[in-house]
């Protein structure tokens, strides 16, 4: 059976992948601005080597889609629309 209005719920659900995402960095934003260093039992404030290695393992697994797209559009040659018009066509993998 098909779903009454079926333009209106595909329009809803890019609107709802839109919002997710938006959400998700408010949420990251906040949780940087709001950032207080981490501690054990109130008493024990871990040392900031400590600190910013968590922060690189917690980033290393976030930066990849991006620093992808930036080199993938680096790497493309042409005016910049063209290169992200390009790299967002779907292509036969080789």
């Amino acid at each position: 059976t098909m779903m009454p209005l079926p333009t209106f719920w595909s329009i809803l659900f890019f609107i709802m992948l839109l919002l997710l995402g938006l959400d998700s960095q408010g949420c990251f934003i906040f949780s940087l601005v709001k950032y207080v260093p981490l501690t054990y039992n109130k008493t024990y404030v871990y040392p900031n080597w400590a600190i910013g290695l968590g922060w690189s393992l917690a980033l290393s697994s976030m930066l990849c889609v991006p620093l992808v797209i930036v080199i993938r559009l680096c790497q493309t040659e042409g005016p910049f629309l063209v290169r992200v018009k390009y790299l967002l066509t779907p292509r036969e993998p080789n």
